[in-house]
């Protein structure tokens, strides 16, 4: 939530990374008319994990005003997601009984994970 203490009426915008989301679910000003509070109800994804999230709040009636900008990197937790590769040189059509083979096990995850299992057909 952002509180900003400006008159004349303000426009708000919240930006992360290249997207802008113009949609206020919320904006309040007091009836003072000097001070609005803005709320933006978002749902983060997997891929807004690292991007910044902005607060730009401009008055069109002041052009020549520098817009107040606020911003955050909000830390997005999601499950681990696995992908399994065969070791570089392992050619996976040509395996005989006696190969020594190997994976690699890449993970994706926010908190990182601390313990990693392999299983074989269980």
């Amino acid at each position: 939530m952002y509180i900003i203490d400006m008159t004349p009426r303000i426009v708000i915008f919240y930006t992360h990374f290249d997207n802008v989301y113009c949609i206020n679910l919320f904006m309040q000003t007091s009836h003072e008319g000097n001070v609005t509070t803005s709320e933006l109800h978002w749902s983060p994804i997997v891929a807004d994990a690292g991007k910044v999230l902005q607060c730009r709040a401009e008055s069109p009636s002041i052009t020549r005003a520098p817009p107040l900008v606020d911003d955050c990197l909000p830390d997005i937790y999601y499950i681990p997601m696995t992908t399994l590769y065969p070791g570089r040189s392992l050619n996976l059509s040509n395996i005989e009984e006696g190969d020594d083979v190997y994976f690699e096990c890449a993970i994706k995850a926010n908190p990182w994970v601390y313990n990693i299992v392999w299983l074989h057909e269980e």
